[in-house]
């Protein structure tokens, strides 16, 4: 393969012009487009009933990773300021055969570059999963797995595993420049166990005053 994905930025899919032009005047525009300028990055679907992006990391040759980042409330920030200045990171996975050789730092760290750009507080939570990943030779290929994911995943076992696990890969977040983040009340998502031990966010020095302000109580860093 010559290209292993056409890139192509299409956000949400909006069909309606106004809420479109407001979508490339937001904070996340600029993020999901300098994504989408790294030449390693691919974008292969944007869905418009769970605002969620899923992103390819590849070489030339092979796909080594995926991650799937979304536009979820996070309170206290009013909705339409979390849509345009915050981020989920709802997923990241990477091929078992590519496993510590740095590709996970290096795809947090292509991640975490744009925010600080773009001005985003991206958040989430350390929750491990496995992921079987099938062999893969081409696009089509990693579409289909991607189509078919609920086949090669699993959660740990057991809740102290997923526990253990939790608290490692919270402190890898913490060591590419995330900070510890309890969720403030009225976030939801999740279990109120993992958003007061296992939450994690980056917050841009470039964001807005008002949601600097409003988030900083909540972090350890």
């Amino acid at each position: 393969m010559t290209d292993f994905f056409d890139s192509f930025l299409t956000g949400m899919k909006m069909t309606q012009e106004q809420s479109w032009l407001k979508y490339t005047q937001s904070i996340g525009y600029d993020f999901d487009r300098l994504l989408d300028e790294e030449p390693g990055i691919s974008l292969v679907d944007a869905c418009d009933l769970t605002h969620t992006m899923t992103w390819v990391c590849h070489t030339s040759e092979a796909a080594w990773g995926f991650f799937r980042i979304d536009m979820i409330p996070l309170k206290p920030l009013d909705d339409q300021l979390a849509y345009s200045c915050t981020r989920h990171l709802k997923a990241i996975s990477m091929r078992e055969d590519w496993r510590g050789a740095g590709f996970w730092k290096m795809a947090m760290e292509i991640i975490l570059n744009a925010a600080e750009k773009s001005g985003i507080m991206l958040h989430g939570i350390s929750r491990p999963f496995v992921m079987k990943w099938p062999t893969i030779t081409n696009a089509k290929e990693i579409k289909w797995f991607l189509d078919n994911e609920e086949k090669f995943f699993s959660y740990l076992p057991s809740d102290k595993e997923q526990k253990r696990q939790s608290k490692r890969l919270l402190e890898k977040y913490r060591e590419v420049g995330c900070c510890g983040l309890k969720y403030p009340a009225g976030n939801g998502f999740s279990t109120s166990y993992k958003r007061n031990n296992f939450g994690f966010a980056y917050l841009s020095s470039e964001a807005p005053a008002t949601v600097q302000e409003t988030m900083r109580p909540f972090l350890s860093c």
